[in-house]
């Protein structure tokens, strides 16, 4: 079944003759507590986050294969690299994005197709970050911090013209940070609660939990 992002790349396709470049971008984020959460929204999670990115990919390799010439671009997240609490399929799809575009970047890079990673923190103004803060009015620690979309957007272009495999956008230096989380999670457990990120997360999916406690108090009330 062709999704609504195949149409378009098909759509796409049949416009301009070629794709040159995919950007897979889309992606949906849900802070719970992962108990509360049903198969229908793991699911989700994981088809918009990453199925959708393979599907994509999948439309556009014959034709980038042909002309020797292309560029994947997949949009993950720090959290595919560093643990986010109460976002724990996010981070599941995300980390499989990332190991995604290494497994393409590997096989058709000598083919004249690569792949990047883009892995942002969290993005002030616009996206998932910007609509959670409008929403919920909570924002990120100091120490967690935000990034501009316009620094997301200039990684993109130099992952593409200089064939970057990945690129980390945190406000400190990102590489260390993911590096140490990789390499002595044992530490890294004990200072990431500095950051603030579980405290805030662990809020926001208590408020859910409470939001659907209630609602479906009302349901049982009105039967």
């Amino acid at each position: 079944m062709l999704t609504a992002g195949g149409r378009w790349c098909l759509a796409a396709q049949a416009e301009f003759g070629r794709i040159d470049i995919l950007v897979n971008n889309a992606g949906i984020e849900v802070t719970a507590h992962f108990e509360d959460q049903d198969d229908e929204e793991l699911d989700r999670i994981i088809r918009v986050n990453l199925i959708a990115a393979m599907q994509l990919t999948r439309l556009v390799l014959p034709g980038m294969l042909e002309r020797k010439r292309g560029h994947i671009v997949n949009i993950a997240s720090l959290a595919g690299k560093v643990p986010v609490p109460y976002s724990s399929p996010y981070s599941a799809s995300k980390a499989g994005l990332i190991a995604f575009t290494e497994g393409i970047r590997m096989e058709f890079r000598k083919r004249g197709v690569s792949a990047s990673a883009i892995c942002p923190g969290f993005v002030a103004e616009a996206g998932m970050y910007a609509d959670w803060e409008r929403q919920t009015g909570a924002k990120a620690t100091f120490l967690a911090g935000t990034v501009k979309p316009e620094r997301v957007a200039r990684d993109v272009v130099k992952a593409i013209r200089k064939d970057r495999p990945e690129m980390l956008q945190f406000w400190v230096p990102a590489r260390p940070t993911a590096a140490l989380a990789e390499l002595m999670p044992g530490t890294f457990e004990k200072i990431y609660p500095v950051f603030g990120v579980q405290k805030t997360f662990g809020k926001l999916a208590d408020a859910r939990r409470e939001e659907q406690r209630s609602a479906e108090r009302e349901a049982a009330a009105s039967r």
